[in-house]
């Protein structure tokens, strides 16, 4: 046989031989789509406690990474130091048959209303319906606690200056102090339809609706009551 047509041969038998291989390995490519999927569902699932629906963007992975496919289901889990909302990386590991990891980068939003001053509003001040309003805000953005009823601020005082279009925290305010530490005030302990009134020194500052402990001018023991909004301390009986 003439060496050209061995030659010829041998590369044609070469070529059947890589086919089927060469289609086989496309097979065994891990599809990228099905990773974003299953980083996207991921993070879906983390938001349930959320009454709105979240925005999840997951970033374009590069379309040249080659990872071979999974035999079992992916596992996903955020990334040490990671969160599930706000931008965020999240772990995506394959264990079986060849194992391998990737950290695909994201950002989860989830809209919220929260309740954030309308305009400055100085330490001590006694917030008014005109002194907050409600936006739209995204919850990954907002670094601590907020508010979304607007009612639950109004009669209350700052504790520190709150700049205009701030979101109001929760440890922001406080009940206006109706009674001061040092004060004398009036005992009410109540019990079975009687009410006993005596008189005492509030040990601590106190508003409407918090707890103060008292210590009693005639027994010198120390009570604990609740200050209502005339601020009589309130003690079980």
């Amino acid at each position: 046989m003439p060496f050209f047509v061995v030659v010829w041969f041998a590369i044609g038998l070469a070529c059947l031989c890589l086919m089927p291989a060469s289609a086989e390995n496309a097979q065994d490519i891990q599809s990228l789509d099905s990773i974003t999927a299953a980083v996207r569902a991921f993070l879906s699932a983390a938001q349930t406690g959320e009454t709105t629906s979240p925005i999840i963007v997951v970033d374009a992975l590069d379309s040249r990474l080659r990872l071979a496919a999974c035999g079992i289901p992916l596992e996903v889990s955020l990334s040490p130091g990671s969160r599930s909302s706000g931008r965020t990386v999240v772990a995506v590991h394959c264990s079986s048959p060849h194992p391998w990891s990737l950290y695909v980068p994201a950002k989860v939003s989830v809209p919220v209303f929260v309740v954030v001053a309308s305009r400055s509003i100085s330490r001590d001040q006694v917030i008014t319906a005109a002194d907050i309003s409600v936006e739209k805000r995204d919850a990954g953005d907002l670094s601590g606690s907020f508010l979304t009823d607007p009612n639950q601020l109004i009669g209350k005082a700052v504790t520190r200056l709150v700049t205009a279009g701030a979101v109001i925290a929760p440890d922001q305010v406080q009940s206006v102090r109706l009674i001061h530490r040092g004060d004398r005030v009036t005992l009410v302990a109540q019990g079975e339809g009687l009410a006993v009134r005596s008189v005492g020194v509030a040990l601590a500052d106190a508003g409407v609706g918090e707890r103060v402990s008292v210590r009693n001018e005639s027994s010198r023991r120390v009570v604990e009551g609740v200050v209502n909004k005339e601020g009589l301390v309130v003690t079980d009986w």
